[in-house]
C-alpha cells in the first residue's frame, strides 16, 4: 500500500494544534437537518454553521478514504450535535465522555458537542475526527491495523484542519497528550508492537494514544522511513506475527527507538498538506428545518438511540407518548416512538407506532425492524407457524423496498437461526452482502465470519475478525480465542465447535434469559 503522491510537507509548531474551529450555537437557533453523501447531521444551530460542519465532515471523509484506501460504505452516518460536552457525559453516566461514535447495521451514529466545557482542551472537531477515524479503519476490510496504529492514526487525524484555501493539514500534535508524549515513563517501540498479544494495563492505555501517535507521525510524515508503515500493515494483513513483521520492515528496533526519541525533541513537527484540488468529494448539502414533531421528539430520540437502561425505558416512553400522540402522521416521530415502546416492553404500542410510520414511509426500515421484533416476540411465545411466517414476510418486504440497507439482511439471517431448521436460500448471501454495506459493524463482521467458516473460507473469515480481536476499545477476548484457533490451523468443523463453546453465535432474536427465582 502506498500513499498518494499529492501529499506535500509543511511545518507545524510543536505545541500548536491545528483544529477545525466550530462556531458557538446562536441563542435563537432551531433544529436543522443537513444531508450529504455520507452524513445526516442534526443540530440546534444556524443553517450556515451546520452546512459548514457537514461540508468539512465530507472533506475529512474524502481525505481519510483516499489516504487509507478505505472502501466507501453505502450507509450514511447520523451525527447528533449536542449543546455541549456535559450533555454527552451525562448521557454516558457521567464518565467524562465528551463524544463518541458507534457503528451499527441499524445506522451508524455519533454524538459530538457544539462546544466544550470550561477547562477541556479538546475541540469538538477533534472528538469527531478521532472517533470517525476508527470508523474508517474498520471500513477497510483489506488492511489490518494493530493497536498502536489504530489509536495512533485516530490521534494523528484528530487534529486535521482545513485552511482558508481549503487545503487539509495533517500532523499537528494533540496538546492534550503533550505530557504523555514528552513524559519520562513511556513505551519503547518493541512494547508498542507487543501490545497486540500483551494488552496494556488500565494505567498504560495512554501509551497507545501518545506513543502510538508519535510512531505513526514519524513513520508517515517525517520522510525518514518512506513506505515502511504500510509495508508493516501489509505483512500483518497476510498473517505474519507482529514482532516478526516489525523486525523485517523496521530492522533494528533499538535504532528506531533512538530516531523516535530524537524526533520527539524537535521544536517543530512537519505536517502533510493535502491540496484542496486533490480532495475529491461532493460538497452538496441539503438543509431543512425539522418539522415541529421531529423537533419536539428529538431530545427523547437522542436519549433512546444510544441505548438506555431497562429501568429508564418505561419513564422515557411515558414522557414521549404525549408528543407522539400529537404527531401521529409524522414518520420520524412514530419510528422513534416504536423504539421507545419496544424498549419499555409495550410491544403492541411499539407495533402500532411502527405501522403508523410505515403508512407514510413504506421503506422506513427502522420502523419495519420493530414490527419484525414484535412479530418474533409473538412467535416465540405462541410457537405458531403463522406468527413466524409474518415475521419473515415483514423482513422480505423491507428488503425489497430497501435492498441497500443492511438491517433487513441481518434480521432475515437472525430470524432463520432463531427459528431453527434449514437455512433459507439467500440468508447467508444476505449477511455477506450486509458486511459489504456496513463493514465497520463488529456484529455484522462476526456473523459474516461464521458464515464464511461454514463455507470453508477461513482466510477471509480471519481478515474480518482480526481487527475486532485487537480492538483496544472492545472486550473481544472470545474472538481473539477464535482467531488463535484459526492461526493454529483448525479446520471448519473444529472452528464451528469453538464458536459454540465461546458462545459467539449472536442473535438479536435470542430468547431473553429468565432471572433466577
Amino acid at each position: 500500500m502506498k500513499l498518494s503522491l499529492w501529499i506535500k510537507s509543511v511545518s507545524t509548531a510543536g505545541g500548536l494544534a491545528l483544529t477545525l474551529s466550530g462556531a458557538a450555537m446562536p441563542a435563537h437557533a432551531e433544529w436543522q437537518e443537513a444531508k450529504s453523501a455520507h452524513f445526516r447531521v442534526y443540530g440546534n444551530m444556524a443553517p450556515d454553521v451546520l452546512r459548514k460542519r457537514t461540508i468539512n465532515l465530507e472533506r475529512f471523509d474524502a481525505v481519510l478514504r483516499s489516504l487509507l484506501k478505505a472502501e466507501d460504505e453505502g450507509m450514511p452516518s447520523t451525527i447528533y450535535v449536542t449543546a455541549g460536552s456535559a450533555q454527552i457525559s451525562n448521557m454516558m453516566g457521567g464518565r467524562g465522555v465528551v463524544g463518541f461514535y458507534r457503528p451499527s447495521y441499524e445506522g451508524s451514529f455519533a454524538f459530538i458537542p457544539a462546544s466544550m466545557s470550561n477547562g477541556e482542551t479538546l475541540t469538538p472537531s477533534q472528538v469527531m475526527f478521532h472517533e470517525y477515524t476508527h470508523h474508517i479503519l474498520l471500513s477497510n476490510t483489506q488492511s489490518f491495523y494493530p493497536r498502536w496504529a489504530t489509536e495512533g492514526l485516530a490521534e494523528l487525524f484528530s487534529t486535521l484542519a482545513f485552511d482558508d484555501k481549503g487545503n487539509a493539514i495533517i500532523g499537528a500534535p494533540v496538546t492534550d497528550r503533550d505530557w504523555a508524549i514528552q513524559g519520562m515513563h513511556h513505551w519503547k517501540v518493541k512494547r508498542l508492537i507487543e501490545a497486540d498479544e500483551n494488552p496494556p494495563k488500565e494505567d498504560e492505555q495512554i501509551e497507545l494514544y501518545s506513543r502510538g501517535w508519535l510512531l505513526c507521525h514519524y513513520l508517515l510524515i517525517s520522510g525518514k522511513r518512506p513506505g515502511q508503515f504500510f509495508q508493516y500493515l501489509d505483512r500483518l494483513s497476510r498473517g505474519e506475527k507482529p514482532m516478526a513483521a516489525a523486525e523485517k520492515v523496521f530492522g533494528d528496533l533499538a535504532k528506531l527507538d533512538d530516531e523516535v526519541e530524537t524526533y520527539v525533541r524537535r521544536s517543530t513537527f512537519p505536517s502533510w498538506l493535502v491540496p484542496a484540488d486533490k480532495i475529491k468529494t461532493a460538497t452538496t448539502v441539503n438543509l431543512r428545518p425539522l418539522r415541529e414533531g421531529e423537533a419536539a421528539i428529538m431530545p427523547f430520540r437522542m436519549e433512546s438511540v444510544h441505548g438506555i437502561r431497562p429501568e429508564r425505558a418505561e419513564a422515557l416512553a411515558a414522557q414521549a407518548r404525549p408528543i407522539a400522540a400529537r404527531y401521529l402522521d409524522d414518520p420520524f416521530v412514530q419510528r422513534a416512538m416504536a423504539e421507545m415502546e419496544f424498549d419499555a416492553k409495550a410491544y403492541s404500542a411499539a407495533d402500532a407506532a411502527a405501522q403508523r410510520a410505515l403508512a407514510v414511509e413504506p421503506d422506513n426500515t427502522g420502523a419495519s425492524a420493530y414490527r419484525v421484533r414484535v412479530a418474533v416476540k409473538k412467535a416465540q411465545a405462541s410457537g405458531k407457524a403463522e406468527d413466524w411466517a409474518l415475521a419473515r414476510q415483514l423482513v422480505l418486504k423491507a428488503n425489497q423496498l430497501a435492498p441497500n440497507d443492511p438491517l433487513p439482511y441481518v434480521q432475515f439471517y437472525d430470524l432463520a437461526r432463531a427459528q431453527g431448521g434449514a437455512m433459507p436460500a439467500g440468508a447467508e448471501d444476505g449477511i455477506l452482502r450486509a458486511v459489504v454495506l456496513v463493514p465497520s459493524d463488529a456484529q455484522v463482521r462476526l456473523r459474516a465470519a461464521i458464515v464464511l467458516i461454514g463455507q470453508g473460507d477461513i482466510a477471509t473469515a480471519r481478515s474480518l475478525l482480526a481487527p475486532m480481536a485487537l480492538d483496544p476499545h472492545g472486550d473481544h477476548g472470545p474472538i481473539g480465542e477464535l482467531v488463535k484457533a484459526m492461526d493454529a490451523g483448525q479446520d471448519k468443523v473444529a472452528l464451528q465447535s469453538k464458536i459454540n463453546a465461546l458462545h459467539l453465535n449472536i442473535n438479536q432474536f435470542a430468547p431473553e434469559k429468565k432471572s433466577a427465582t
